[in-house]
């Protein structure tokens, strides 16, 4: 519902000057990528099929609205990269 938030009733795209066009991008930065970003640094469980898919759905969602120069979505994708790098070097076979 927020994704539409502000967009004119004519349909036409966000003014160059409208607040309104970053709202969603903005929250998300900056409330569901720091909670997304403690959740797959302490607490996902690699192990478990469904959270390993949830933290992928979510982690795929938080890429299409935060924009790739993002600090915040930079240390997400380390974040991610290190629990998988840190389970394949502790991997026993």
């Amino acid at each position: 519902m927020l994704f539409n938030y502000g967009v004119p009733n004519d349909g036409s795209d966000f003014g160059s000057d409208d607040a309104d066009a970053n709202l969603v991008p903005e929250l998300v930065e900056k409330v569901a990528l720091p909670i997304l970003h403690h959740e797959i640094a302490h607490c996902w469980d690699m192990l478990s099929t469904q959270e390993t898919k949830n933290a992928v759905n979510a982690t795929n969602l938080v890429t299409n609205y935060v924009p790739a120069s993002s600090e915040a979505l930079s240390d997400l994708l380390v974040a991610v990269r290190t629990r998988l790098a840190d389970a394949v070097a502790n991997l026993t076979v």
